[in-house]
């Protein structure tokens, strides 16, 4: 998928802006101690740099006026990912949520230049004590593709006001696209073995590795849970993740560096790892391309290799599926900041693969130096996409 702009409009055709895709919990425990967030997709016809605000209000509980009012941002902090991409965040922490139990109704809406608003989205969040478990900033992928041979990463933060020991279990149930609940249970776990990363840190995964179990092609809605010792049961969490037995490639097994100095002579190198249903020989293409901090790009689509040429590419088997590539640390005039790369994948019909995307932090480091008491060998030129 080819990222692309809003075009411009004028003064006499200022569209309002469409708000979507909102992501906010249905309720917040009294006293948690980790942050959740909010985030909701803008869109504005005059592009997104028509946004002036973008805002929610709470409606306390027996009243019939908005109480406070919060902004959102899509600055690349403070939770929010993407600097500049119209996805727009709010850190929800215990000392910003009312200490009230209750229903409190929260609207959003954006505002553009000219004082136009978007339509409201709502939701009633309940606020309340709880002895129960509590899930939040659930990860699912966006896709199943049932042949696939490699895992598909589900994770969830739990927690609990007595404890992490008092979390009995984690699970989900799968209801298929004709309605039926599977009886079997999955379970996560926090263990620190298979694909969970660090024991004990709240943080539950599955690893799903068997997808022909799947029997129709379709919207499949999971379920998530959690228990306590007590039998006291957490809110839950819904996903709805189509699957199927498609055509298209795969991207997946990323490797980059998480940071780059400015100014360096260095080269560094990214890879992805590729799978087609059809085989490899079916893969066209793999790429990567780059948005900068303040949410501009070149729109260069910039390929990578699984050519077995360790020099430049950086590949070193050829034709294994894994496409690599060496990239030039950015020049000295390159914006600070983080940086965002996509990365797909293309077979010989055209068909696309899900992206991938990856945060490289470019900074500074204080001395720039031009070590040239070592030759670095490059059949071909090494791109430098931060220009």
């Amino acid at each position: 998928m080819i990222l692309g702009f809003a075009c411009g409009g004028n003064d006499e055709d200022n569209d309002a802006p469409v708000i979507s895709g909102l992501i906010a919990p249905d309720f917040i425990p009294i006293g948690f101690s980790r942050s959740v967030y909010f985030t909701l997709d803008v869109d504005d016809n005059q592009g997104l740099d028509d946004i002036q605000l973008v805002y929610f209000t709470i409606l306390y509980p027996g009243t019939t006026s908005p109480t406070d009012t919060l902004y959102m941002y899509d600055n690349g902090e403070d939770g929010d990912v993407t600097n500049g991409d119209g996805t727009f965040t709010y850190e929800v922490t215990s000392e910003n949520t009312p200490q009230t139990a209750g229903d409190y109704t929260y609207s959003f809406i954006a505002v553009d230049s000219k004082n136009s608003y978007s339509e409201s989205i709502g939701r009633v969040i309940t606020i309340d004590e709880t002895s129960s478990p509590y899930i939040y900033d659930l990860t699912t992928p966006d896709y199943i593709q049932i042949s696939f041979p490699e895992y598909y990463l589900f994770t969830v933060k739990v927690e609990d006001q007595d404890g992490l020991d008092d979390v009995n279990s984690v699970f989900f149930l799968v209801e298929d696209p004709q309605g039926s609940i599977d009886p079997d249970t999955s379970f996560m776990y926090d263990d620190g073995t298979e694909h969970d990363v660090t024991a004990n840190d709240g943080i539950y995964s599955y690893a799903m590795t068997e997808q022909g179990d799947f029997t129709f092609e379709g919207d499949y809605i999971f379920h998530f849970h959690s228990i306590d010792n007590y039998y006291n049961v957490s809110n839950e969490l819904v996903d709805t993740i189509f699957i199927d037995d498609g055509p298209n490639p795969m991207v997946y097994d990323l490797v980059a560096p998480d940071s780059l100095p400015r100014g360096s002579d260095s080269t560094s190198f990214l890879s992805v790892r590729v799978w087609d249903p059809q085989g490899l020989a079916d893969v066209d293409s793999a790429s990567f391309w780059v948005y900068r901090p303040d949410g501009t790009t070149n729109g260069s689509m910039i390929g990578l290799f699984d050519d077995g040429q360790r020099y430049g590419s950086g590949d070193s088997v050829a034709n294994d599926g894994i496409y690599s590539r060496g990239i030039q640390a950015p020049n000295t005039e390159s914006q600070l900041g983080t940086f965002t790369f996509y990365f797909a994948a293309f077979d010989s019909e055209g068909n696309s693969s899900d992206t991938l995307s990856k945060l490289i932090e470019v900074y500074d480091p204080g001395i720039v130096t031009n070590d040239e008491s070592g030759e670095y060998i490059r059949p071909y030129e090494v791109p430098n996409m931060w220009r």
